[in-house]
């Protein structure tokens, strides 16, 4: 089974900051592929630092879009 985990984000380091440690904590089965994928609707960017950090600490991918990316499929 394959999971995408989505959330958007403007200008809320704290907010972002719990969940992504909630992110972390999560138990999954291991039949599950997880994909955590965070949006940035800041167009400076303002989370990439924050989400880079996580990213290296999370048991899954981590994808980082900013508002000015395009998303493709």
């Amino acid at each position: 089974m394959r999971v995408a985990l989505c959330a958007a984000t403007y200008q809320r380091p704290q907010g972002l900051s719990r969940l992504l440690t909630a992110i972390a904590a999560l138990h999954s089965p291991a039949e599950m592929e997880l994909l955590v994928v965070i949006v940035d609707n800041s167009p400076d960017s303002a989370a990439s630092a924050q989400v880079e950090a996580a990213a290296r600490t999370l048991p899954w991918p981590l994808r980082y879009l900013a508002e000015r990316d395009e998303v493709s499929g």
